[in-house]
C-alpha cells in the first residue's frame, strides 16, 4: 500500500482557502454571522455562504443602477458623452463579471480539487468580490 502526501503548494493553497471560508464565517459582516453562527457542516456553511452570496449580488444590482441614475444626472457631460460613458462602464462590468466567475467559480474549485470544500471555497471567492465592487462602485459614484 501506497502513502501519498499532498505537495507543499497543495497545503498552502488547502490551507489557504480553509483560512479564507473560516475567516469568512467567523469574521465577516454581523448579519453573516447572525445567520451562520449555527452552520456545523459543509452544507450548512454552503447554504450560508450562498443566502449572502445572493444578499450581496442584490445589493451590487441596487447600486448599478443607482450608478445608471448619477451618470445620468451628470450634466456637466454632453447627452452622447454620458451615453458612451455608460456603455464602457457596462462592457467594463461584463468583463468584471465573467472575472470573477471565471476566477471563483472555475478556478477556485481546482485549489480543492477533490475536496468537500470547493463549493464553499467559490463561493466564499465569489462573496467577497461582489461585496468590493460594490463597496468599488459606492464610493467612486458617491452612492450610500
Amino acid at each position: 500500500m501506497a502513502i501519498h502526501f499532498l505537495s507543499e503548494n497543495t497545503l498552502r493553497t488547502a490551507t489557504c482557502a480553509l483560512a479564507l471560508v473560516g475567516g469568512f464565517i467567523l469574521s465577516g459582516a454581523d448579519n453573516v454571522q447572525a445567520a451562520c453562527e449555527n452552520a456545523t457542516t459543509t452544507v450548512e456553511m454552503g447554504g450560508c455562504l450562498e443566502k449572502e452570496y445572493k444578499r450581496a449580488d442584490a445589493e451590487l444590482n441596487r447600486i448599478w443602477k443607482l450608478v445608471q441614475k448619477s451618470i445620468e444626472a451628470s450634466d456637466y457631460v454632453p447627452a452622447d458623452q454620458r451615453k458612451i460613458w455608460k456603455q464602457v462602464l457596462l462592457e467594463g462590468q461584463r468583463g468584471w463579471i465573467k472575472f470573477k466567475e471565471n476566477d471563483c467559480l472555475q478556478a477556485v474549485p481546482y485549489e480543492w480539487y477533490g475536496g468537500s470544500g470547493a463549493g464553499n471555497a467559490a463561493m466564499s471567492c465569489a462573496l467577497d468580490m461582489t461585496e468590493a465592487r460594490t463597496k468599488d462602485l459606492k464610493a467612486r459614484y458617491g452612492i450610500d
